[in-house]
């Protein structure tokens, strides 16, 4: 490798990007890096003169210029001297002209970097552009200015030249949550110059100065013998070490201790495992962070207390933005499920439009990711897909609106609910979500009336049904004559209930709506039922009702799509804390935003021909979602089940469903005693301590001798195996559940053989549990389900925060 010890600097190289005539449209500048693992640094290759000599340079973000070795076997002939002049003050650099290629334009200076973990290519995109939404995807903190050169030598006058390396404002250092107690003073920057938290490419890995790191390393090592790591001895010039087997993998690298910068306003700089970790040799992993020692550098009079240093930074997408004095980072892509090279198949340019293959460069990797590849950090939104991507990505000529319900979770039954307001005047309702609900019906009882109700009338358009429901009076919502009829179904009464279809306002926060179909009911009128056979038995005390959410025609997310004239396709994802979740109703057209296949996994929806509701008519066919799965594994070994059993047989039997209103995936007998005697086994082989059962789960645990990581319990995982050999995989969050105090239980049961509340039986039914956290697009003009598997494998949840 041909690698010159020269220093890039993408201070001053992000300056003279941004230049050339404001109204031509802005150049990307690119740079593709790569690491040397002999120096842990990494390098880039620009072409310099005429003929064009390439140089491999250093890569150094506290360089102020560009500089390479010309040698007694370099010329060119295009080589132009700018002097500089230099008076009793410090060093003046001659400027440009403001015609010259190298004038200033209006845009900002701005550079992103993103180094490689591995021989592949990282890069760096030294123009990135006035993109404002990078804010909403990357978490952003200020870059401080040091007073005092950080990097010149001792004879220059250091006080009256500021430091161009970039600083940035740790408040505090948390491990798996825990404040390290360090003295407050060396976390920011004195009167000298000393102190603070700098970001280095020529530093290999991050530097504590010694009253620092002290007190680190000792938080660090009692949260290790916490989660029962073996320590070894150490390896230069690392200090804490242990045993990599005693050690659990994720999708972020080693299953350690969570290292948290807390910076300026709160927001954290989260370094996990594959950051932190380093394999020293062989089966011997230790903490990447070293003894910064208390004297500065050579050639330097200050010392810095924190030095991030270039394996901290690796697989982490930074944007420095020089003019706003601001930095956006990502933390670990791996949280992702990506890193630097699978962001380069992002296919986007920064005005929306795809690039071809020949035109298709690194700059795609950085703006297709400020787009849409914010998930960890905006998946919370209120409209993920209308409005992070729809909008800048593929934005329609007019834009669809989002009509987004918060979600919580009853802790009493287990079921979820939102809220929407209906009538003149407004009146709230909690209503609890089904997926297999055709309609939203609400509780109209005698202390509800509207002025704005208007019953759909029987023979109209909107009442293909035969017959009509009537009422003695007086006049009110639920009690009209020659009306609609609309069943309002509760999987958990014994008995089906007659309602009567309307129309009304109906408001999803701010916006009301018009022109929907609903249904309501007075269940005043049925108090001479015992409570298991009321309208409302089994649902959370506090809902009245249910926001259906299956294919039929009259639920909300059909109906708003007809008004928008868009594909019918809505998302949801529910919380497993008592903070909201959420239901986009409207996601939008078109396929998935490009970049989002990093995150969803896709798998057709089938059609069971034969209905599966308590309500059965020949010929017609359930509105409740099924998926194709073909097999079932746990920790990778298939479950032995009856092939039949997880198909749909002629009868509309088998097959696997997905339900919200099932607390806990059921699994039909002949599925969950197979099921369980392999999930037993894993759990034997692990040495976990079998308990009691705690009904309704039958597999239980001593907790205290499972481990924990960022995704639950560390129990053997759960593979669906769906058509076309995709997994859907349950980590211990969604397959475990703590049944009562050190007692986790496998959170799957037994459903038995015969069908409840329907003349037909699934094999499965994916219970709400089991989809906590995990974000499901039902794309219904596509019959297809995209799912994302447990958000805490991207450092994320389905809950506000």
């Amino acid at each position: 490798m041909n690698l010159w010890v020269v220093s890039l600097g993408l201070f001053t190289l992000a300056s003279i990007a941004a230049g050339g005539s404001p109204k031509s449209k802005a150049q990307p500048f690119v740079l593709s890096i790569k690491k040397d693992e002999a120096t842990n640094l990494f390098y880039t290759s620009v072409g310099v003169g005429t003929p064009r000599h390439n140089f491999n340079l250093v890569i150094h973000v506290a360089g102020e210029d560009l500089w390479y070795d010309c040698d007694n076997k370099y010329n060119s002939s295009s080589y132009i001297l700018i002097l500089q002049t230099r008076n009793d003050k410090p060093f003046k650099v001659t400027t440009f002209p403001s015609n010259s290629a190298c004038a200033a334009s209006t845009l900002p200076s701005q550079v992103s970097l993103c180094l490689p973990s591995s021989n592949n290519q990282g890069f760096t995109n030294l123009l990135v552009g006035e993109k404002q939404q990078v804010s909403q995807f990357l978490h952003t903190t200020p870059l401080l200015v040091n007073p005092f050169s950080t990097t010149r030598p001792l004879a220059l006058p250091l006080k009256a030249i500021p430091s161009n390396e970039y600083f940035i404002d740790v408040k505090a250092i948390k491990i798996d949550g825990h404040v390290v107690n360090l003295k407050p003073s060396l976390l920011s920057i004195d009167d000298k110059g000393n102190g603070g938290t700098k970001i280095s490419t020529m530093t290999p890995f991050t530097q504590l100065q010694t009253s620092l790191y002290r007190p680190f390393v000792t938080v660090f090592l009692k949260k290790a013998s916490d989660r029962r790591l073996k320590r070894v001895v150490s390896v230069a010039p690392f200090e804490a070490c242990f045993d990599s087997t005693t050690i659990g993998n994720s999708l972020s690298g080693m299953d350690v201790p969570t290292i948290d910068l807390v910076l300026h306003g709160g927001v954290k700089w989260t370094i996990h495992g594959a950051n932190s970790m380093v394999m020293a040799k062989e089966n011997v992993a230790c903490l990447a962070f070293v003894d910064g020692g208390i004297k500065p550098p050579k050639r330097a009079k200050v010392k810095t207390s924190i030095v991030i240093g270039g394996y901290q930074l690796q697989d982490n997408l930074l944007v420095f933005d020089v003019a706003s004095s601001k930095l956006s980072f990502s933390s670990s892509l791996l949280l992702h499920n990506t890193t630097f090279l699978t962001l380069w198949r992002f296919g986007l340019r920064t005005d929306g439009t795809e690039k071809t293959p020949k035109q298709l460069d690194l700059i795609v990797c950085v703006l297709a990711m400020s787009c849409c590849f914010g998930l960890h950090i905006l998946l919370l939104s209120i409209a993920i897909w209308s409005v992070c991507c729809l909008s800048e990505c593929d934005a329609p000529k007019k834009k669809p609106q989002a009509y987004v319900l918060a979600i919580k979770k009853d802790r009493a039954t287990n079921l979820f609910y939102t809220s929407v307001g209906v009538g003149t005047p407004r009146h709230e309702f909690d209503l609890t979500i089904d997926l297999a609900g055709e309609n939203l019906w609400y509780d109209c009882d005698t202390r509800y009336n509207s002025s704005s109700y208007r019953p759909v009338a029987c023979g109209t358009k909107q009442c293909p049904e035969i017959g009509c429901v009537g009422c003695n009076g007086p006049f009110k919502p639920g009690c009209s004559n020659n009306t609609c009829p609309a069943n309002t179904l509760n999987p958990f009464a014994n008995s089906i209930f007659g309602g009567g279809l309307g129309q009304d306002f109906i408001f999803i926060l701010q916006h009301r709506l018009s022109s929907l179909l609903t249904a309501c009911i007075d269940v005043d009128g049925f108090t001479s039922l015992t409570p298991d056979h009321s309208p409302l038995n089994g649902l959370p005390k506090n809902t009245k009702g249910i926001i259906g959410l299956s294919s039929s025609q009259l639920v909300l997310p059909i109906q708003l799509a007809s008004a928008n004239n868009l594909p019918p396709k809505f998302s949801l994802c529910l919380p497993s804390s008592n903070k909201q979740g959420f239901t986009n109703l409207l996601v939008g057209a078109g396929e998935h935003p490009r970049g989002m296949s990093n995150f969803f996994q896709t798998t057709p929806l089938i059609v069971n021909p034969v209905s599966t509701g308590p309500i059965s008519v020949e010929g017609v066919p359930s509105t409740e979602y099924f998926v194709d799965v073909k097999a079932l594994k746990i920790d990778g070994n298939v479950v032995n089940l009856k092939p039949s059993l997880l198909s749909i047989d002629k009868k509309g039997n088998g097959g696997t469903k997905i339900s919200t209103i099932t607390p806990f995936t059921e699994l039909h007998t002949s599925v969950y005693k197979p099921f369980l005697r392999e999930f037993l086994k894993r759990a034997s082989d692990r040495k976990f301590k079998k308990v009691a059962a705690v009904a309704p789960f039958e597999a239980c645990y001593d907790s205290s001798t499972i481990s924990n990581s960022g995704t639950g319990l560390v129990v053997p995982t759960i593979d669906l195996v769906l058509q076309g050999g995709v997994h859907w995989t349950i980590h211990g969050a969604n397959s475990m559940i703590m049944a009562k105090k050190n007692v986790a239980c496998l959170a799957f049961v037994d459903g038995g053989t015969e069908p409840r509340m329907s003349f037909v039986k699934a094999s499965i039914v994916i219970g709400g549990y089991q989809l906590q956290d995990n974000l499901l697009v039902f794309d219904l003009s596509a019959s297809n389900l995209s799912f994302t598997s447990s958000l805490l494998l991207h450092n994320a949840t389905c809950s506000h925060h």
